[in-house]
């Protein structure tokens, strides 16, 4: 196993921990973030699991991953709002400005795989 792959399969565990840790809060919460938890936990599941599909690849992931992967990040974004409310969405906030860069990062580096 290389250390690429190590990473990955350790990664995938602890995005399926954030995905325990989720199902808990549910059970606490009202309706309407319960929903947006319950979505979380199974974004951050399926997050997990796009980990685990990159095993072996050494890097070199198909499109159809990349894009598996930023539905998972989009998808995570928007439960955050739609557990803490949208109205608190503001478009200078830190995490939408990361989660912005991340993005960008991801289509740097599919079009370097690609041109590579």
């Amino acid at each position: 196993m290389t250390f690429y792959d190590g990473f990955n399969l350790i990664e995938g565990v602890l995005w399926w921990g954030v995905a325990a840790l989720l199902l808990r809060y549910a059970t606490r919460a009202n309706s309407r973030r319960r929903r947006s938890l319950l979505a979380a936990a199974l974004v951050f599941g399926l997050f997990g699991v796009t980990d685990w599909l990159e095993l072996g690849r050494a890097g070199q992931l198909p499109l159809w991953l990349w894009a598996l992967k930023v539905a998972c990040g989009a998808t995570i974004l928007w439960t955050r709002y739609e557990f803490r409310g949208w109205h608190t969405l503001r478009w200078h906030d830190r995490e939408l400005l990361f989660s912005a860069g991340c993005l960008v990062g991801v289509a740097i580096a599919i079009t370097l795989q690609t041109l590579l």
